[in-house]
């Protein structure tokens, strides 16, 4: 057995060094993905697809709606994933969070949880900073609903 290994690598030679530079890449670019290079994108047709209202796929942030439909405790949820990201590294969130998956069920998974939690609380400059929002985007649901009844009423 492992003699057809060494010579299925010989002969894959080439194949196995381009993966292994390109995983080397991958991981230089998990490690240089700051938050500051965080990307949203609004209007996902992939969430809309998914009938998810957004998910984080560092260094890119999906949302399904348009930014003037975003609701900000969508993007408070989306930005504690981010967050988490940042504290436990991309490998171990995406390993733990599909754990949690498995083994706990969606609404039980330690990540998603802490997410929802911080639901609830208003968006605050480092938030809006990390969003690329300016600092006139409302901060809470309840402002954002009296926003948009404000501009629905001026366009009627």
């Amino acid at each position: 057995m492992n003699n057809k290994f060494i010579i299925f690598y010989r002969r894959n030679y080439s194949i196995v060094t381009k993966l292994n530079t390109f995983l080397i890449l991958i991981i230089n670019v998990f490690n240089q993905t700051k938050m500051s290079n965080i990307r949203v994108v609004y209007g996902s047709s992939l969430m809309r697809w998914l009938n998810l209202d957004g998910l984080v796929l560092y260094p890119f942030i999906l949302i399904s709606t348009s930014q003037e439909d975003t609701l900000p405790s969508t993007l408070k949820h989306e930005v504690t994933h981010v967050r988490q990201i940042e504290r436990d590294g991309v490998c171990n969130f995406y390993c733990n969070y599909c754990i949690y998956i498995c083994k706990d069920c969606y609404a039980n998974n330690k990540y998603e949880q802490e997410a929802y939690s911080t639901e609830s609380t208003a968006l605050n400059q480092s938030d809006l900073d990390l969003l690329n929002l300016p600092t006139t985007f409302p901060k809470t649901d309840k402002a954002f609903r009296k926003q948009k009844k404000r501009v629905d009423s001026i366009t009627r």
